[in-house]
């Protein structure tokens, strides 16, 4: 076993891209962290660095290609999480300024007034609850509420209908 000042690099380097996996937000070294380290061993035996270069590149690799599936399905994978203005898609709202055919009004979500317009283009009274059809802009284009609710859908911000729409 040959201790030299190789071996003491790939340690250091090892610790380093720990020290920066740890301040890091998500796993972006440990990969490395691991590589140089699995070199650092190999170097104890191993003096040349042309080896040592493929051992380090051969095992980030491998640590890479085996533990990224395990972290990914532990962390979850936020791909199909809707975020932003996508999430506000099939919130119910409710219209606090009257739409009228083709045109716009406002319509509350949340503790939030937002202009909103009709997807069919048909009016919409004060008061008449609504559910977000898509956001194009800094608009709601929403579709009349008939009722119903999806499951897991969230059911906040709407206000019970003013009883002047018609039935």
């Amino acid at each position: 076993m040959n201790v030299s000042l190789v071996s003491y690099a790939w340690l250091a380097l090892a610790v380093a891209f720990g020290v920066i996996e740890a301040a890091a937000p998500m796993l972006v070294c440990v990969w490395f962290c691991a590589g140089a380290f699995v070199t650092f061993l190999v170097s104890l035996f191993v003096d040349d660095v042309v080896v040592q270069l493929v051992v380090f590149t051969m095992s980030s690799v491998a640590m890479l290609c085996a533990l990224r599936p395990f972290f990914k399905r532990r962390s979850g994978d936020p791909r199909g999480a809707r975020t932003d203005v996508d999430a506000l898609v099939g919130r119910p709202v409710t219209i606090t300024q009257a739409v009228p055919a083709g045109g716009q009004g406002r319509a509350l979500l949340g503790d939030t007034s937002w202009f909103a317009l009709s997807d069919d283009g048909a009016g919409l009274p004060t008061g008449c609850r609504a559910r977000v059809v898509r956001v194009d802009g800094t608009r709601l284009v929403v579709r009349r509420d008939d009722g119903r609710t999806s499951p897991g859908e969230p059911s906040g911000g709407a206000v019970a209908p003013s009883g002047d729409e018609p039935r």
